[in-house]
């Protein structure tokens, strides 16, 4: 490998936490490679809980509506004026009470929820796109989309996949994967409400650092891209439900 010319030679080794560049000479020839993976923790996406006011309260509810009841009987069945008065003042406390309690004002004002404000949205975001910089790790289609489930609505994960595969796949020049550190903050130019309560519809703009190894030397690259996406809640989670990404382009150029 040495000649009166060639007096280094580029190394790589490539493992899911490199890869690690070095380089061997004559006088030291030998390759040399060090395990790095002895607490390796396989990255994986995390679901993004809707953060609701809480819905219910079981114990309060039993509590008045046993008041409510019971002040209920003696309004109807008591003997005294003033008892009667004050259980019905009761009543009139208790009933509402238990309504608010078992989460029924809750349940029916998010039936008719807005989407969240703008910091929020870029909040949940960020997650999501971190979450999609994961998925981007993994190498085959199959897996990507096993990684998705999660995160992405039933009906629409077909569509994100590929999507996922076409627009924020970012690949080195030898067509190795690179992976997508220092994500920037998302840049919201648009935040629209749709038909799904409390979901959201936004053109967002976000940018990454790339990088990857390739014949034994590092591509970084900056990345900027621009999408439509559509998050809704479901299941208490927030969910990817719409995905076209508009732009994807070097910042500098």
């Amino acid at each position: 490998m040495f000649d009166e010319k060639i007096s280094r030679v580029a190394t790589i080794s490539n493992d899911v936490a490199g890869p690690f560049f070095g380089a061997v000479t004559p006088v030291d020839p030998k390759f040399h490679w060090q395990n790095h993976l002895l607490k390796y923790e396989r990255k994986s996406v995390s679901q993004i809980p809707v953060v609701r006011p809480e819905e219910s309260r079981p114990g309060l509810a039993w509590a008045t509506g046993i008041i409510s009841a019971v002040s209920l009987l003696l309004v109807l069945a008591g003997t005294g004026k003033v008892l009667k008065r004050v259980s019905l003042a009761v009543l009139i406390f208790a009933v509402p009470a238990t309504v608010y309690f078992s989460g029924s004002f809750t349940a029916l004002a998010w039936r008719n929820a807005s989407p969240p404000d703008p910091q929020t949205a870029a909040g949940i975001l960020r997650s999501m796109i971190e979450n999609l910089n994961t998925v981007n790790l993994e190498t085959t289609p199959t897996a990507r989309k096993a990684e998705l489930t999660p995160i992405v609505t039933a009906a629409s994960l077909d569509d994100i996949a590929a999507e996922i595969e076409r627009g924020l796949t970012i690949r080195t020049p030898g067509g190795s994967l690179a992976a997508a550190t220092d994500i920037g903050s998302p840049e919201l130019e648009r935040l629209d409400p749709i038909s799904e309560p409390g979901g959201f519809q936004t053109l967002v703009k976000w940018s990454v650092q790339a990088k990857g190894g390739h014949w034994g030397h590092a591509h970084i690259r900056a990345v900027t891209f621009r999408a439509l996406i559509e998050i809704v809640p479901e299941a208490g989670q927030w969910k990817l439900n719409g995905l076209t990404v508009i732009e994807a382009r070097d910042p500098n150029a």
